[in-house]
């Protein structure tokens, strides 16, 4: 679980790991949440796959094909991975997930995780790093 909050004068978001923290300690401010102009939760992460900012780096455009395998089509369908994501099917059966991502920190695991059950087409450096780090 994190916390996204600021802490000094610039107003920067940060995330905190809520199993981190060592201390709270309860002051007399009041909390006044940010106007949407100055923070947007679904914009703050919108690039993101998962919640790790990748800061400076234009999203790429990702693209997965899974094994034609009944289980795995329902699993990837039934959740919403990004808000970017556009699910189909090929012509031989293959679930195609594609979406826009800002790096790859947490993309990487979640691709390994799937085994030979699927394929990176896309884009060229997820390839390589891919094939770099097995």
């Amino acid at each position: 679980l994190y916390l996204v909050a600021s802490f000094n004068e610039e107003g920067r978001p940060y995330l905190f790991a809520l199993e981190r923290l060592e201390h709270v300690e309860l002051t007399p401010s009041r909390f006044r949440y940010p106007s949407e102009a100055r923070y947007h939760p679904e914009e703050y992460f919108s690039g993101s796959f998962g919640i790790f900012q990748s800061e400076g780096q234009e999203a790429q455009d990702i693209e997965l094909r899974f094994a034609a395998k009944p289980w795995l089509h329902r699993y990837i369908k039934e959740r919403t991975w990004h808000p970017s994501q556009v699910v189909s099917t090929d012509p031989q059966g293959h679930l195609l997930l594609q979406m826009s991502v800002e790096g790859f920190e947490e993309l990487l695991p979640w691709v390994r995780s799937f085994g030979t059950d699927v394929e990176v087409l896309g884009p060229k450096e997820l390839i390589e790093l891919l094939e770099s780090t097995t």
